[in-house]
């Protein structure tokens, strides 16, 4: 007798899915690219924003290139990001006791563990959240709307990113190079196993992260971003 787990497919199929969107995303941005290299880093930030972990296959695949240096990639990275969240942590205050911001503070799960979270422990909130896939737009929202000081939002912001950065940076850069001189298709098809072990390991310590901020439920920890069933 053979029992299938059903969650446990759901889980691998989002891995999946999310890596195929990756690969998606990465060609038509190097296409791009290629047409308009003046805007290489306009649209490594864009892509950032879109799925951050694209971004940063982008950016190793032009520093193999020689087309731009680590530091003008990661400053680059940095700068999109916080303006970014910048803006959402921004709006979030405006829309504090209003409509608009209700509606959208009731359709964020587990609002109101994020908002205690972040009333008690607000440096490691806002840092870790950063990790975690999905996640994190959420905490920035509520970051604001909870009136986190500005200047902390930043400083604890610029960490997570940093984190974020440093766990994927150095390993996409470090497979780039190891293939040594192999064409660019040959690359790319590698380097996305690379990538795929990297959403893998975005994917595992979600629940981590989840357990440790104390976001997650007592029965239901893992159906956290999963979507009710009518």
């Amino acid at each position: 007798k053979i029992t299938i787990n059903a969650p446990g497919i759901a889980y691998h199929k989002n891995i999946l899915m999310y890596n195929m969107r990756m690969g998606n995303i990465v060609e038509t941005a190097l296409l791009w690219i290629a047409s308009h290299p003046a805007l290489k880093f306009g649209t490594i930030g864009a892509i950032t924003e879109i799925q951050g972990e694209s971004g940063v296959l982008i950016g190793t695949l032009l520093i193999r290139r020689g087309e731009i240096k680590v530091w003008e990639f990661l400053s680059v990275v940095i700068a999109v990001i916080l303006a970014y969240e910048s803006l959402v942590y921004l709006l979030g205050r405006a829309l504090r006791n209003t409509p608009l911001g209700t509606l959208i503070e009731q359709k964020i799960k587990r609002h109101e563990k994020i908002e205690k979270a972040l009333n008690e422990n607000a440096p490691k909130t806002l840092a870790l959240s950063r990790l975690v896939i999905y996640l994190s737009l959420a905490v920035v929202f509520l970051s604001g709307w909870m009136r986190v000081n500005y200047f902390q939002f930043v400083r604890y912001r610029f960490v997570g990113i940093i984190t974020w950065l440093g766990i994927m940076t150095p390993f996409f850069l470090l497979f780039a190079y190891s293939v040594g001189g192999r064409g660019e298709e040959w690359v790319i098809r590698e380097i996305f196993s690379a990538a795929l072990i990297i959403v893998i390991f975005l994917f595992g310590i979600k629940h981590a992260v989840i357990e440790w901020l104390g976001f997650g439920g007592e029965k239901k920890r893992r159906r956290f971003f999963r979507r009710k069933k009518d």
